[in-house]
This record gives C-alpha cells, sequence and structure tokens, in this order.
C-alpha cells in the first residue's frame, strides 16, 4: 500500500507542477491563487495543502529540479571534476537554451532571485570567480565584486533568453567568462 501512496503523492505533485507552468504561461504567479490552481490541476486544497504551503512552495519545487538537472549534466559531462570555467558555463548556458520556454517562465516569476542566486553558486563556478578576483581586494571586497559579477551575469543569461537575442549558447558562456574572469585578469596587469 505505501507504494501506491507514493504513487498517489509523485502523480499529485506532477499535476500541481504542470498546472502551476500553465497558469504562469498565462498570468504572473503573484495573481494565481490556490484555488485556481487546484481547479487547474483537478486536485482539492486539502489535497493540496497536504503537500505545500503555497503555490510559490510548487515554483521553487520547479526551479529545484531545473537546478538539480544542470548539476546532473554538469556532474555527467566530468565539468565538475577539474573542468574550466569556460566549460561549466558552456553547459550550463546549453542546457538553458534548450530549456528556454520553461526558464523564460521561471525568469518572468523570479520574484526571490531563486534562480538568479543558485544558478551561480555551483561550487566550482563561485570558487573560481573568486579566486580569479584581484589579489588587491581584501575578502569583504571580493565578497561585494563577486555579488557584482553574479548578478551582471544573471542579467546577462536573462536577457539573452527573454528577449531571445540570436547568440548561441558557447557565444554567451563567453561572455560569462568574459565578465567574471578575463575583465579581473586584465586589470591584474
Amino acid at each position: 500500500m505505501p507504494e501506491k501512496e507514493n504513487q498517489r503523492v509523485i502523480l499529485t505533485k506532477q499535476l500541481l507542477r504542470s498546472a502551476l507552468l500553465r497558469l504562469m504561461e498565462r498570468k504572473e504567479i503573484r495573481k494565481i491563487s490556490v484555488s485556481e490552481l487546484c481547479a487547474e490541476a483537478g486536485i482539492n486544497r486539502t489535497t493540496f495543502y497536504l503537500h505545500y504551503g503555497s503555490q510559490y512552495e510548487v515554483l521553487d519545487e520547479i526551479v529545484a529540479a531545473l537546478l538539480q538537472s544542470i548539476q546532473q549534466r554538469l556532474e555527467d559531462s566530468g565539468a565538475l571534476s577539474g573542468a574550466h570555467i569556460e566549460r561549466q558555463f558552456e553547459i550550463i548556458c546549453t542546457f538553458l537554451w534548450e530549456q528556454a520556454p520553461l526558464v523564460r517562465l521561471l525568469l518572468k516569476n523570479d520574484e526571490n532571485s531563486t534562480l538568479m542566486t543558485a544558478l551561480f553558486q555551483f561550487p566550482d563556478i563561485s570558487q573560481m570567480t573568486f579566486q580569479h578576483l584581484s589579489r588587491q581586494y581584501d575578502a569583504d571586497s571580493k565578497k561585494l565584486l563577486n555579488t557584482f559579477l553574479t548578478t551582471g551575469g544573471y542579467f546577462l543569461i536573462r536577457q539573452w533568453l527573454m528577449e531571445e537575442i540570436p547568440k548561441p549558447p558557447q557565444e554567451v558562456a563567453q561572455l560569462l567568462v568574459d565578465l567574471t574572469i578575463n575583465g579581473w585578469e586584465m586589470h591584474e596587469h
């Protein structure tokens, strides 16, 4: 019996995630009520509240699944074990390009900057960026500069995808490298 319950939970969550994405194609998440989400998914509110506290928790689960897929792609390619940051950015940009319709929906509704924060927090990317910052800066300055680079990188990706700028993922990845690494190496000379 527990296996059947697990299948029900999986199906319920899948229905809710799919329903939320369909609704988000028509309007912003802050304008979507739990009642509306439940009606779209064919799930009653009591069942919804067994699994989630709000529509934002459903969205967080969708974002987490996307990030997990990126992490898996990086791991499968070997890019997390000694690969250069250029390769990591290329893999991430290619994945985001392949998933562009979903990513656009998520970016449009990223009110808490969850996706922005998480995209540049993959351990190697964050660490490599921090290491490449000029040695003339103290730890607090490096932290501030890392925030600047992360935010700039996020908005570069956001504009590329939201405006459907016809640049291949490899070129966008190179722009990110230029922003986060090469610019600081040039500054050191």
